[in-house]
């Protein structure tokens, strides 16, 4: 009898012992299954904002250069105009106010993308700003010197079409940080292009070199040229002898930015490629 007993109360404690361990055990299942259920939807959440970040970015990046792209070939039109010498003054003064709009919306449109990031973006992004307002302003000191009829339109008319120059390049800069940020550095076999980048010409990377040898007074086999001329121990006062050169060799001043902006000499030499091509297509038929 007690043994039965005995028995009896046993079962009974190993029963609700089994009821307990099961009950624990669902908890604790349920509690994993919630956690990682939890865990899922905090990822999935991420990735969503990750998305809707690039798709923001995408838009915002896109919007920038179609602005840009927009004022820029609002320019060119009103460089063709002003080039002929013989425009009509209230068309000339229509372009002018329509560039101006562009140029105030590229504005607004850079603001924009300085609030989505990244930092990487604001160098080019200030630069394309800068070239097209520089632009502007040369249009319209061309536009004086031609209504007055001074000695100086020839000078605007270098400047302008070196400027003409400095905005594609600009805008295609720009297009190449925006789509790494977006996408990753471009490849090397040009797949991921943006846009075909130009190649300065060799007899200018030559010349550039030699050049800045003669110039900074060291081993041309010392010119980097991946290397910035402030690097190489360029200063503002080379800088006029430099000038000279350009202007003997090319027709026209070289900018300064370009020397003191950490402008690569590759750089350089594709921009004075760029920009005598500009001057001798664009002028020789004025």
């Amino acid at each position: 009898m007690i043994w039965t007993l005995i028995s009896a109360i046993a079962a009974a404690a190993a029963s609700v012992t089994a009821a307990v361990v099961t009950a624990v055990t669902a908890r604790k299942v349920g509690r994993w299954q919630l956690e990682a259920a939890v865990t899922v939807a905090e990822k999935r959440a991420a990735q969503e904002r990750e998305l809707w970040r690039a798709q923001s970015r995408r838009q915002t990046y896109g919007r920038f250069l179609a602005v840009a792209s927009e004022a820029r070939e609002e320019l060119w039109t009103l460089w063709h105009l002003l080039r002929r010498g013989d425009a009509d003054l209230a068309k000339v003064e229509e372009r002018f106010a329509a560039a101006r709009a562009l140029i105030y919306s590229v504005q607004r449109a850079a603001a924009d993308v300085n609030m989505e990031g990244p930092v990487s973006l604001r160098g080019p992004l200030a630069q394309t700003e800068e070239d097209l307002g520089f632009f502007f302003a040369g249009l319209r000191a061309l536009h004086r010197h031609q209504v007055v009829g001074d000695d100086e339109v020839r000078g605007a008319l270098e400047l302008c079409a070196v400027q003409r120059v400095e905005v594609r390049l600009s805008i295609t800069a720009f297009a190449e940080a925006a789509s790494a940020v977006l996408h990753g550095p471009v490849s090397e076999q040009g797949q991921d292009r943006v846009e075909e980048r130009p190649a300065a010409a060799e007899a200018d990377l030559a010349w550039l070199a030699g050049q800045m040898a003669r110039i900074l007074g060291i081993a041309p086999e010392r010119v980097d040229l991946s290397a910035s001329p402030v690097e190489l121990g360029f200063d503002s006062i080379l800088y006029v002898e430099f000038a000279q050169a350009v202007r003997a060799r090319y027709g026209i001043t070289p900018k300064a930015t370009w020397m003191f902006n950490a402008l690569s000499l590759s750089e350089i030499a594709l921009r004075l490629t760029l920009a005598q091509r500009s001057v001798r297509s664009e002028l020789a038929e004025g």
